[in-house]
């Protein structure tokens, strides 16, 4: 079955955080996951991306997370994947074809709905993409985001919500912080 594309606009569902019921946050839980992702500071960069990834996974409930660097005007890297998405890692992608890219250059964390309906590239994925919610991460008071977070969920049930956006929010910032 091949599936329609979507414009941009189609794709994106930002507004929706704002409906969704919230499931209760436990910032017990973001708060005991902190002192976890810092701990693997002293094991490099890569090790502390992939507990914050795999922290990402656990909190929001999703089947994969990750974290996209921009290495130059056009282009990101995948520089840490974990879950169903581990085949990206390393990838490279031109920014505006991705749901990084448009994040970034919205500066503002977006929802995306079939992003890969939108993002060609995404149909490489075994298991269908119902969601991704996507946060730019900036460095010390940098105007433009140089990284993104994300997380993906192909379950139909999953939807994220205003406490996904802070507790994924809140990870990206954490890690801005360790940089």
């Amino acid at each position: 079955m091949t599936l329609a594309p979507l414009t941009l606009d189609d794709a994106v569902h930002t507004a929706d955080l704002v409906m969704r019921i919230d499931r209760p946050l436990s910032c017990l839980s973001l708060d005991a996951m902190l002192p976890v992702i810092a701990e693997q500071a002293p094991n490099g960069w890569s090790a502390l991306l992939e507990a914050t990834c795999r922290s990402a996974m656990t909190l929001l409930s999703c089947t994969a997370a990750g974290v996209s660097v921009l290495v130059d005007e056009d282009t990101l890297v995948s520089e840490c994947v974990v879950g169903r998405a581990v085949y990206a890692q390393g990838s490279r992608y031109l920014t505006d074809q991705t749901p990084c890219g448009y994040a970034m250059a919205e500066n503002a964390i977006q929802l995306f709905r079939y992003p890969a309906r939108r993002f060609a590239w995404m149909q490489r994925e075994t298991t269908f993409v119902q969601e991704a919610l996507v946060v730019p991460i900036h460095f010390e008071d940098a105007e433009k985001a140089d990284m993104a977070i994300w997380a993906m969920s192909d379950d139909r049930q999953k939807q994220f919500d205003r406490q996904d956006a802070y507790v994924l929010a809140s990870l990206g910032k954490f890690i801005s912080l360790l940089r």
